[in-house]
């Protein structure tokens, strides 16, 4: 069984002749009248008609179709560029916060440090309600054993502590040393 393409071989007098262009080789030449071939061709384009009405109820189903599937792909692009447009403002304000608290972070540094050089001075100048907030501030732990007192200094204050003792030009080194190569 053939299945190439009938191809119009000739036409003699009035009429055409297809053939079978053998492109696979192996079939043998037959040859058929072009009024055969397409009398069993022309049923299926009867067929395959469609009366307007059924034409015009396909159309506007897609018509509709389309309109909801664009309709969606809006709502779910809108969605999206609500969502984006948040994410947008939370990473702003977190930006902000970084660099407010960076701000921040310097000027709470600054006091904790000037409260440190003055606390004596405070500590002496202050009332007993004064002390005892100053006392909780700085100190985390304080024990009387007999008459010995034990402290355990909250941080910022024993990192200060830590680092009073140390020549003014090992305090500025970064806190992640590498050695040298």
């Amino acid at each position: 069984m053939c299945r190439d393409r009938p191809t119009i071989i000739g036409k003699k007098e009035k009429y055409i002749y297809y053939s079978c262009n053998n492109s696979k080789g192996i079939c043998s030449k037959k040859w058929i009248r072009e009024e055969k071939l397409l009398e069993q061709r022309l049923i299926y384009f009867d067929k395959i008609r469609l009366p307007d009405s059924l034409i015009d109820e396909i159309v506007a189903y897609l018509k509709k179709s389309f309109a909801t599937e664009q309709e969606f792909f809006k709502n779910s692009q809108d969605a999206l560029r609500k969502e984006l447009d948040q994410i947008q403002k939370r990473l702003s304000k977190l930006i902000d916060m970084h660099i407010n608290g960076d701000e921040n972070c310097l000027i709470t540094a600054k006091t904790v440090l000037d409260l440190a050089k003055h606390a004596k001075e405070i500590f002496m100048s202050s009332n007993l309600k004064e002390k005892q907030q100053l006392l909780n501030f700085v100190f985390s732990n304080l024990k009387l054993d007999e008459k010995k007192l034990s402290v355990t200094l909250r941080e910022p204050f024993s990192t200060i502590l830590a680092v009073s003792h140390l020549p003014a030009n090992l305090r500025m080194l970064d806190s992640n040393q590498r050695p040298m190569d």
